[in-house]
């Protein structure tokens, strides 16, 4: 429990005591209806307010996902399973993302490399709400691209059976992750074209606008 969640507990405390030393002496004052009798009222209907905004400060602070878990969350609303939750490229995601930016669609598999052994490398393909990163995280090695959605030429999605690939084209180079889930494989392809398309609208609007 961190100092801040104490605090509020101890505060809470005090109020309590407050509040039944309160209720107490209404009790015996409930008939009189004296000035300090509605005194002791307004003082318990303000102490009863502050106590429900404490309960809810402890609750948002003892329920409120640390940021491993929010991404974790996150890469299972994407479609990766459990298997992929335990890849080492996604468990150094915290590492990168930032407090602000969220996940919205994800794709991880294995592409061709000489120098890999047995051929192939596991890359992922992460699609933020701010930027696109690949991501490539083992033991001792990390690469990591990353680019906004305006270097974006087009998506290109494969699939075969149970799994698929997925091929990202950008500006500044393309991007292969295949033997991946179809479903993140779609959700991904899916998400990189409806930003696309945004993007496309939101130039066509402000050349519009600019010609007025």
């Amino acid at each position: 429990m961190n100092q801040s969640t104490t605090t509020t507990l101890s505060e809470r405390g005090v109020l309590q005591k407050r509040y039944d030393r309160l209720v107490e002496t209404m009790k015996h004052d409930k008939d009189a209806y004296s000035s300090l009798h509605l005194l002791h009222e307004a003082e318990a209907k303000f102490l009863t307010s502050q106590m429900k905004e404490l309960h809810r400060k402890e609750k948002t602070m003892l329920v409120a996902p640390t940021k491993h878990e929010r991404i974790n969350q996150e890469l299972k609303e994407a479609g990766m399973s459990v298997f992929g939750l335990r890849r080492f490229s996604s468990r150094y995601l915290p590492r990168i993302i930032h407090e602000d930016e969220h996940i919205e669609a994800v794709v991880a598999g294995r592409r061709r490399e000489t120098e890999a052994f047995f051929g192939y490398m596991e890359g992922m393909l992460v699609a933020t709400d701010l930027r696109v990163i690949y991501l490539d995280h083992r033991l001792g090695w990390t690469t990591m691209d990353e680019f906004t959605y305006d270097v974006i030429s087009g998506v290109n999605l494969t699939i075969g059976g149970i799994a698929a690939s997925v091929t990202l084209y950008t500006k500044v180079g393309n991007y292969l992750v295949g033997h991946a889930s179809v479903t993140c494989a779609s959700k991904f392809a899916d998400y990189i074209e409806q930003r696309r398309i945004d993007s496309r609208a939101i130039e066509k609007s402000m050349v519009a606008a600019s010609a007025y």
